[in-house]
């Protein structure tokens, strides 16, 4: 076995959500031919697959593949691990950078509402003290 390849297996469950011409446009953009999906015990190399995971998640617009009920917007991974870091600042910048993560409900009006009403009883207004910013 090669070093630092992906078996086929963990190519064919990437792209099996998409639809044919998304999944045509994916493998392209890693640079993967599509008749190796049909070569069950193909691999491919690590920068390959790296590519097909970006492009596979922007295909879908979920960063989490379809494997739950709701997606993960593209850019959610990014903002968490930010926020994580503790590179955003506890502000209203904070809940402006994650109103487009939020889902719109009837019953919870527009995104900016939530964003303001989590900004309202969030631990940013009641103390700025556990902040690193």
């Amino acid at each position: 076995m090669e070093k630092d390849t992906v078996s086929m297996h963990f190519v064919c469950a990437a792209v099996a959500r998409l639809a044919p011409a998304s999944r045509s446009r994916a493998l392209a953009h890693a640079g993967i031919p599509e008749a190796l999906l049909q070569a069950a015990h193909a691999r491919v190399p690590a920068q390959a697959f790296s590519a097909l995971w970006l492009a596979v998640s922007r295909e879908l617009d979920d960063e989490f593949f379809g494997l739950d009920r709701r997606r993960m917007k593209v850019g959610s991974f990014a903002l968490l691990c930010h926020a994580v870091l503790g590179h955003l600042a506890c502000s209203w910048t904070t809940c402006e950078l994650m109103s487009p993560f939020m889902s719109r409900t009837p019953s919870s009006g527009s995104t900016t509402e939530s964003a303001s009403r989590m900004h309202a009883g969030s631990p940013m207004r009641r103390s700025s003290s556990w902040c690193m910013g």
